[in-house]
C-alpha cells in the first residue's frame, strides 16, 4: 500500500469518525433540550399555580418533587390542594417527552405510545401521496389537490405499566377530595378502551377513579372555580 492511500484511508476514518461523534453530540443536545423543556414548562405550571394559591389563600402541600416524575413515575402523589370545601390530590405523569406521540389506555395500569411517523394523504386528482413527516402538511389541499383521505402511520413503541396511583392514602372523610391526574408534557391524542374500541379521553374526563387534565386546562379550571 503506497503512501497516497494510506493518506485516503487515513483521512476517511478521520472524517467518518468526526461524522458518528457529531451525530452523538446532535443527539445528545436533541435529548436535552427535550428534558429541559419539560422541566423548564413544569416549573412555570407549579410557579403560577404557587402564586395563585399564596394570593387566595389556598393551602398547597408537596408530598414529594414534581421534576422527579419527568424522569420515573411512581404511584406517589406530588401534590394536595385544599380549599374550604374540597382537596385535590394531584399526580403529575409523564408517558413521553417527544410530543408527536398518542396514547392509548388499554386498563388503568397499562398503556402503550405510538409514534407519528408520516401521513397518507390520497387526492381525487393525483392518486396516493405518502409524505414522510412528523407533521401533517400544511396547506396541502389546493385548488389543484382535492383530498378525499387522510391516514396516519403510526409506530407501535410497546406496552407499558402505569404504577397503580395512591390516591386513597390522602382522602379524608370531612371533605370532598378530587383526584387529578396531570399529564405532562401533553401527547397529540389520549384515548382509552370502551367496549373493545378506543375513545378520545379530553382534558376534564374522568377515568378510572381520576379526572385527567393538561397542566394547563387544570391551572385555568382550578383559576376559574377558586377566583371568589
Amino acid at each position: 500500500m503506497d503512501r497516497q492511500t494510506e493518506t485516503i484511508i487515513r483521512d476517511w476514518g478521520i472524517f467518518l469518525f468526526q461524522t458518528f461523534l457529531l451525530i452523538i453530540f446532535v443527539a445528545i443536545t436533541i435529548l436535552i433540550y427535550r428534558y429541559a423543556r419539560a422541566i423548564i414548562r413544569r416549573i412555570a405550571f407549579l410557579s403560577k399555580l404557587t402564586l395563585f394559591c399564596k394570593m387566595k389563600n389556598i393551602k398547597i402541600q408537596k408530598i414529594r418533587s414534581a421534576i422527579l416524575s419527568i424522569f420515573k413515575n411512581t404511584k406517589t402523589p406530588e401534590l394536595i390542594i385544599e380549599n374550604n370545601s374540597k382537596r385535590y390530590v394531584i399526580k403529575f405523569f409523564t408517558p413521553s417527552i417527544v410530543k408527536n406521540v398518542n396514547m392509548n389506555f388499554i386498563s388503568p395500569n397499562y398503556y402503550f405510545l405510538t409514534s407519528i411517523k408520516g401521513y397518507i394523504l390520497i387526492a381525487r386528482n393525483a392518486g396516493a401521496l405518502i409524505r414522510s413527516s412528523f407533521f401533517k402538511p400544511k396547506n396541502i389541499e389546493t385548488t389543484f389537490l382535492k383530498l378525499t383521505h387522510t391516514e396516519i402511520i403510526e409506530k407501535t413503541k410497546g406496552i407499558k405499566h402505569l404504577p397503580t396511583i395512591d390516591f386513597l392514602r390522602y382522602d379524608v372523610d370531612n371533605k370532598k377530595t378530587e383526584n387529578i391526574l396531570i399529564i405532562n408534557p401533553i401527547p397529540l391524542n389520549i384515548k382509552y378502551i370502551n367496549t373493545n374500541c378506543f375513545e378520545l379521553l379530553l382534558s376534564g374526563d374522568k377515568y378510572d377513579n381520576y379526572r385527567v387534565y393538561s397542566a394547563n386546562e387544570f391551572y385555568l379550571g382550578f383559576v376559574r372555580n377558586n377566583s371568589y
